[in-house]
């Protein structure tokens, strides 16, 4: 048993699959890359809680958006820090996606902050405004059709698959096509 405890001791602690945050913190974007393979996800409805967080929420106003830079061009993340009970965390060809819907103050905000654009976070984004509709949009929400739903499921379904099958190996790349 005590052979068994040892062997088990050197063995990596493994963490549940995270498929995405929204409101996260730099530090919690590391963590989530070190626990993940060094892929992270970041959606969120109301994306203005990401820009927040890197931009000082937390950290007295003071900016900290080095680990969106680094994964965005898959720059090497190293993390060390003075409590020596935390071992450094080191996170190879990190990959950060995601997708943000905020509101049009909070993209004024961000594009206007000289440090975010000439860090670089700014060009980084692709940026999407859609018409403003308040005040026009007809409501018709039609069904969708269960074939539709099923395809959907199915396809989602098989990605994740592909995600957990792979944990440590290859990432991939998936291309849509323009009508996407």
């Amino acid at each position: 048993a005590e052979k068994i405890a040892v062997e088990l001791s050197k063995m990596p602690s493994l963490s549940l699959p995270q498929l995405y945050s929204s409101d996260v913190t730099p530090e919690g974007i590391v963590r989530q890359l070190s626990e993940q393979n060094g892929q992270c996800g970041l959606f969120s409805s109301e994306g203005g809680e990401v820009f927040s967080n890197l931009t000082g929420r937390y950290s007295k106003g003071l900016p900290n958006y080095d680990v969106l830079l680094k994964g965005y061009s898959g720059d090497t993340i190293r993390v060390d820090r003075a409590d020596s009970k935390r071992d450094p965390i080191t996170i190879r060809n990190p990959s950060i996606s995601g997708v943000l819907c905020v509101q049009p103050c909070v993209v004024r905000d961000v594009v206007s902050s000289t440090k975010l654009r000439d860090r670089g976070l700014i060009g980084r984004f692709q940026w999407v405004m859609p018409p403003n509709l308040v005040g026009s949009r007809k409501i018709v929400v039609a069904n969708v059709p269960d074939h539709v739903r099923q395809n959907y499921e199915i396809n989602v379904t098989r990605l994740l698959e592909l995600a957990c099958s792979n944990l440590g190996q290859e990432k991939h790349s998936i291309q849509l096509s323009r009508e996407a």
